[in-house]
């Protein structure tokens, strides 16, 4: 009996390593087209904005659909390092700061909040990653962000002292990290951030198809 138990864990592990593997295999398929629709991969970094652009709407189409089949898992990373080498950092900043400049431009937001926002998600790429799976998902990572960009700032504020305005300020760090706050910002921005979701994904077909219409045959 325990020597069946023992087989058919052994069994289910190897099917599972199995079924991993293949599936990394088709998202890296699948993403090496996109990148090599753009040229050499060694110099994305150095397209024009408008070149960037296209291949992160091309990139966040692809990673959405990846979502939606559940080929997205903890490994994703890893295979963007395997493509890029030394030089995934570079391309992620490359990929996410068009997306981070068409959500500040819609909201008027510049400057502190723009570098904040490309450092955060550059630095956490994989939750921006897996919050494409749905505009909610990524209203909620976007109002995250912004929120930790505003704690930061109200931190940083050093033109004001005392214990009146060190009170004020405290407290107004405490208000926006907490989850009514998150909720709130999540509900006000979401219709924006879905219409900017749909230009990444739905509308960005066109784009899409321009670059690599292989890519949906793999």
């Amino acid at each position: 009996m325990v020597n069946k138990v023992v087989r058919k864990k052994l069994l289910e592990q190897k099917t599972n390593k199995e079924r991993l593997l293949v599936e990394n295999t088709i998202v890296t398929n699948r993403l090496k087209m996109i990148f090599e629709s753009a040229g050499d991969t060694k110099t994305i970094q150095n397209l024009t904005e408008s070149e960037k652009e296209k291949l992160s709407i091309a990139f966040f189409t692809e990673v959405s659909r990846l979502n939606n089949m559940n080929l997205i898992n903890e490994q994703f990373l890893d295979i963007m390092k395997s493509i890029f080498g030394n030089a995934f950092s570079g391309i992620a900043q490359s990929l996410i700061e068009p997306l981070v400049n068409s959500l500040l431009s819609g909201l008027g937001l510049k400057g502190f909040f723009k570098d904040f926002l490309v450092s955060f998600f550059t630095r956490n790429p994989q939750k921006i990653i897996t919050a494409f799976k749905s505009c909610r998902d990524l209203t909620e990572v976007v109002a995250a962000a912004l929120s930790e960009g505003m704690v930061m700032m109200i931190q940083k504020e050093s033109g004001l002292s005392g214990f009146g305005y060190d009170a004020i300020r405290n407290t107004l760090v405490d208000t926006v990290g907490d989850n009514k706050f998150l909720q709130s910002l999540s509900d006000s921005l979401e219709t924006f951030v879905c219409d900017l979701y749909e230009k990444f994904t739905g509308k960005a077909e066109d784009v899409y198809d321009k670059l690599k219409p292989a890519i949906t045959s793999s």
